[in-house]
């Protein structure tokens, strides 16, 4: 198990201080278990399941896949539960508005981001001096990454939704 764990932080792109943090434990613990010298409590195993969506039977035998596959309901669920469990009081507050709203107040919201994505002024417009991107004479959005851990696929996957129709 301790490679797995190893394997898996890696593959969150997550430093032994982060994958710590989430679960609980220090870094050292973190180290400690990668290297075999401490086990995975019970509770340390469910932490890591719950918080990383780690296929249980994977992270025991190392069958099956990774990661848990969620419907896109319980992948939403997860992101609002994880926000409101935040200390953040915007976060808290924003997903509190968003829940209250009505379909009517949905559709507003749906045309003010519509209207602020067909209003961002190109670079040809500006006073010269921006050097974002542009494309078709429309700028190009790109995601902002505040996770320095973040891989160049979820880089490219935050970027490609920032161009699509749906964003």
């Amino acid at each position: 198990m301790n490679e797995r764990i190893k394997q898996l932080r890696k593959e969150l792109g997550l430093t032994l201080e982060k994958f710590g943090e989430k679960i609980g434990v220090t870094k050292q613990t973190v180290s400690r278990i990668e290297n075999g010298i401490n086990n995975v409590t019970d509770q340390m195993f469910k932490s890591i399941c719950r918080e990383f969506n780690v296929n249980e039977n994977w992270l025991r035998t190392g069958e099956g896949e990774m990661f848990v596959q969620l419907s896109r309901d319980e992948r939403v669920a997860d992101i609002v539960k994880k926000a409101l469990a935040s200390d953040d009081e915007f976060i808290i507050n924003t997903f509190t508005a968003l829940g209250q709203l009505t379909p009517a107040e949905w559709n507003l919201v749906k045309k003010f981001i519509n209207t602020f994505k067909e209003n961002i002024p190109t670079a040809a417009s500006s006073s010269g001096s921006s050097s974002a991107p542009v494309k078709d004479d429309k700028p190009v959005l790109k995601a902002a990454h505040m996770n320095p851990g973040a891989t160049q696929e979820q880089i490219d996957a935050d970027n490609a939704m920032m161009e699509s129709d749906d964003f």
